[in-house]
Parts: C-alpha cells; sequence; structure tokens
C-alpha cells in the first residue's frame, strides 16, 4: 500500500513538473514571438482550474477527458466571445 502511495505520489509530482515546464516554454516562446493569442490542443483537462497562463485570459475552452481545446488572449487586447462551438 505505502509502495503505491509513493509510486502516485512520484506521478503526480512528474506531471506537474512537465506543466511547469510546458508554461514556461511557452511563455517564452510567446515572449519572442510576441504572441497575443495561444491556442492549445489535447489538454485532457474536464475544468479550467489548470488552465491558467499569466497575463493570458480564456477564451471559450472546449472541455474533454480525451482532447479538449483551450484558447488563451493577451489581457493587452479587447475582445469578445461571438460564438463558441457546440461541447461534445
Amino acid at each position: 500500500m505505502i509502495k503505491k502511495f509513493l509510486i502516485l505520489s512520484l506521478v503526480i509530482n512528474i506531471v506537474m513538473l512537465v506543466l511547469h515546464l510546458f508554461q514556461c516554454f511557452t511563455k517564452q516562446l510567446a515572449c519572442k514571438n510576441k504572441a497575443f493569442i495561444r491556442a492549445l490542443q489535447e489538454t485532457h483537462c474536464t475544468t479550467t482550474d489548470m488552465l491558467v497562463i499569466s497575463n493570458f485570459s480564456l477564451a471559450g475552452p472546449v472541455l474533454s477527458r480525451k482532447h479538449s481545446l483551450a484558447t488563451f488572449v493577451h489581457d493587452q487586447l479587447e475582445w469578445s466571445l461571438v460564438d463558441q462551438s457546440p461541447e461534445q
């Protein structure tokens, strides 16, 4: 039982590290290229809790355990959501 807990804890820590590295990479890439819109696919998120990028607003996510899409718009841009595809 303790061994399973330790393995699960290790897996969770690895996932959190990968997410952190991904956020750092996308932030650096976006800053280098002055990207004001970021579109991510295959986020595999069912809630918006983990869909956070500093200085960006989440615009119309499509949530799904299998796939998911997330579009982020930089806070410097004025925008409004006009329409969104139905979630499947």
